[in-house]
């Protein structure tokens, strides 16, 4: 079922690792000879646009549109997720690009900018997986029918999905 929960839930700890790992590297930058063969293979995975973020995003994407479309008072929370996105994506273009200026010039300077770089990209997905999980999933009710997003508003009329 491609918007079930689970799934979700599963690729976010999956990211969740990977972004751990990148960060639990950071510290080789500061030493004799930082392994940028890793970084480079992280930040391609991470890239985007491509690979396993993209798609988790898309069906996010979808997902989250349609519950704004259900008129149930969410489109604040869901243009938050659309900005999240969008800054992530920024926080990515920063690390590629001081990674790539760490690689054509292996000095100091540039592995600290990368450090940092690294750093606010993973506490930028990390913030953003939370929000996800937190205030989005909630929100949503999963129908057996794949081809159906499921975000309704409930009978009540108090702005909760049903």
């Amino acid at each position: 079922m491609p918007y079930d929960l689970g799934t979700f839930r599963a690729e976010h700890t999956q990211f969740r690792r990977l972004i751990d790992l990148l960060d639990d590297k950071r510290s080789s930058l500061y030493g004799e000879q930082p392994d940028y063969e890793f970084f480079k293979d992280v930040v391609g995975e991470l890239m985007p646009g491509s690979g396993p973020f993209h798609s988790h995003h898309r069906r996010e994407t979808r997902l989250f549109d349609a519950l704004d479309r259900s008129a149930c008072g969410r489109s604040r929370i869901v243009a938050t997720h659309h900005r999240q996105h969008l800054l992530v994506g920024r926080y990515w273009v920063e690390m590629a690009s001081a990674l790539c200026r760490a690689i054509n010039s292996d000095v100091f300077p540039w592995r600290q900018r990368l450090d940092c770089a690294i750093g606010t990209y993973c506490e930028g997905v990390r913030a953003q997986i939370m929000f996800e999980e937190q205030v989005m999933y909630p929100d949503c009710r999963w129908s057996p029918d794949p081809g159906h997003y499921a975000a309704r508003c409930s009978e009540s009329g108090n702005g909760s999905v049903a």
